[in-house]
């Protein structure tokens, strides 16, 4: 039952909702006395912030990860993550229009190997391109199964990843031949990785779907059928995809 599986989120004496909707208060209400802003080390100003939010239970530790993705956020998170005890769980919402496409992928495979659960809510940046990829490798702490809840009507996008060309530079034949290894190198890093964290392929398309300069969202139906959890905005239900999941054709 999701239900027992994600009461271990939230405080013993709250409701699934209920704590739910707390969680997401906190995450828009930074300003909140027990949010304590943490930026993310060995990267720019304007890098990422690492926010931990207190939801009042004594058994799980939620972080907020927002801003754009440009490299150290994976070492700020796990600085934080070293100083709880092994057995506390951690949940990481997720609010990035994107980034560094590398760095999406060591998050995600840190949120795989942890077992960390990961959200995205309504509002503020969504979680797209890398922000998505690293999203995928939510797992749940106590059953090791994929645990990525999106909030019925939050973006979530994704899109090609792009190459970044110098306009002063006039490119020749050698410098296309090495534009062309490196995005292979990251279709090879993006395949890995999705196999590493024991997602099919499905989530390939939605990238294929977009050019770099547009984003795919994806509906809440869709999320159900990849095997996303949603939550409902209005009853603050949160849907088990799983046997969704197994009624999809093959």
């Amino acid at each position: 039952m999701i239900a027992s599986r994600l009461a271990a989120f939230v405080a013993a004496t709250s409701a699934l909702g209920r704590a739910f909707s707390l969680l997401k208060r906190r995450a828009a209400a930074l300003a909140a006395v027990s949010a304590i802003a943490l930026p993310c080390f060995a990267a720019p100003a304007h890098a990422a912030n690492l926010t931990r939010i207190e939801i009042g239970s004594p058994n799980t530790t939620a972080f907020l990860l927002s801003g754009q993705l440009v490299g150290g956020e994976l070492l700020a998170l796990q600085a934080e993550v070293a100083k709880l005890p092994p057995d506390r769980r951690v949940a990481v919402i997720l609010d990035s229009p994107g980034g560094l496409v590398a760095e999406g992928l060591k998050l995600g495979h840190f949120f795989h190997d942890a077992k960390i659960a990961t959200f995205v809510f309504a509002g503020g940046f969504g979680c797209h391109s890398a922000c998505a990829l690293a999203f995928l490798g939510g797992r749940d702490a106590a059953t090791g199964k994929p645990l990525r809840v999106m909030m019925s009507g939050a973006r979530l996008g994704f899109h090609q990843f792009g190459a970044k060309f110098d306009p002063a530079k006039t490119y020749n034949k050698k410098d296309m031949g090495t534009v062309v290894e490196d995005t292979q190198r990251v279709m090879d890093s993006i395949i890995g990785y999705l196999h590493a964290i024991h997602e099919d392929l499905a989530f390939l398309p939605l990238m294929l779907r977009a050019p770099h300069e547009a984003i795919t969202l994806v509906s809440d139906d869709e999320a159900l059928m990849k095997g996303i959890h949603v939550m409902e905005q209005k009853t603050q239900r949160i849907i088990d995809p799983s046997n969704i999941v197994k009624r999809r054709v093959v």
